[in-house]
């Protein structure tokens, strides 16, 4: 009987797991809305989660060569959008994800109040590659 509890202990800690109600899903739409949250709230660690090498945003924030290498991918994400946290808040103020568009198993844009957003599947969840 005690096992049997635990195992159902577990199922249901496990049910749990992935995020909770104000967790947006992994959509696209949904990728982009948890960038945005995560900028907004200074989680750094979390926005880089959802960027595919930090995206376009290397060039978009202008960062200096020490910070990224020699293919223009920024080498530490988190202490790089927490050092352009201005420049990176002004190119995303005012955006509001709408529509998928183009949708495909790989890639989709996200169409926004300020442009499109590209996003691609990388290990297995969807990532944004490209800012507007």
């Amino acid at each position: 009987m005690r096992r049997r509890l635990l195992i159902v202990a577990v199922v249901a800690l496990l049910a749990g797991c992935g995020g909770g109600d104000g967790d947006p899903p992994d959509t696209p739409k949904g990728t982009v809305e948890g960038f945005l949250t995560a900028v907004d709230n200074d989680d750094w660690n979390t926005a880089c989660d959802h960027a595919y090498h930090a995206g376009n945003l290397g060039s978009r924030l202008r960062v200096d060569q020490t910070e990224a290498d020699d293919f223009g991918i920024i080498k530490d994400c988190a202490a790089t959008f927490e050092k352009h946290s201005d420049a990176l808040k002004a190119v995303l103020e005012g955006t509001e994800p709408d529509t998928v568009t183009d949708e495909r198993p790989d890639s989709a844009v996200v169409t926004s109040s300020k442009g499109n957003w590209g996003v691609v599947v990388e290990r297995d969840r969807w990532l944004v590659e490209l800012v507007p």
